[in-house]
């Protein structure tokens, strides 16, 4: 049989199409990102700082005169304090196989602390905790807001969806214990300089 030859744009083109399904297959995050104990500890310290204290930071630093070298030198103490203090926490707790739990955790609760604080201009402190657990459900459901929403996906989903991606590196628990300990030793060298 006699059959007329395709035009070219319908001629397969296997090469191409093989190279594209290899070189997508690669950009997709299948593989989990390996990183050491330390480093999710410093990572989640720096996210802490930065992006859930801001309400305290901008209010530490609040009328303060940005050309002087002072105020300068109060924003990287202030930063550098609570960058070591949340290591000291955040290192105190991601411990043992639960770590990424207690992680997820942490960052819940903080999200909905910094939204109330900064909505609210107030500083949470052990009464105000007491109180929220005393709040009946009609009082609660009055802080519920979309902004509320919005805080919560931005500082809390998000990160715990990127962290489902992360794999600590297992360590002898001796090796595991002297460099937590030394991260510690030094977050708290920080904490008392500054």
């Amino acid at each position: 049989r006699f059959s007329s030859p395709q035009p070219c744009f319908m001629r397969a083109r296997p090469n191409r199409q093989m190279v594209f399904q290899k070189t997508s297959a690669r950009l997709t995050p299948d593989r989990p990102l390996h990183i050491n104990a330390e480093s999710l500890v410093l990572v989640a310290a720096a996210f802490l700082t930065l992006g859930l204290n801001r309400p305290f930071l901008l209010a530490a630093l609040q009328g303060r005169d940005w050309a002087s070298a002072l105020t300068w030198g109060l924003a990287a103490a202030l930063l550098l304090m609570l960058l070591a203090l949340n290591t000291l926490i955040v290192g105190s707790l991601l411990v043992g196989r639960w770590r990424k739990a207690w992680l997820a955790v942490l960052l819940v609760i903080s999200a909905l602390v910094m939204h109330y604080m900064q909505a609210y201009r107030v500083v949470i402190d052990a009464a105000m905790v007491r109180s929220t657990l005393h709040t009946h459900p009609a009082e609660a459901q009055e802080l519920m807001s979309w902004s509320l929403a919005a805080d919560l996906l931005l500082f809390a989903a998000l990160p715990i969806w990127l962290l489902r991606s992360v794999k600590v590196s297992p360590r002898p628990w001796t090796q595991a214990l002297l460099r937590r300990g030394g991260l510690l030793g030094l977050a708290l060298l920080v904490l008392v300089v500054t």
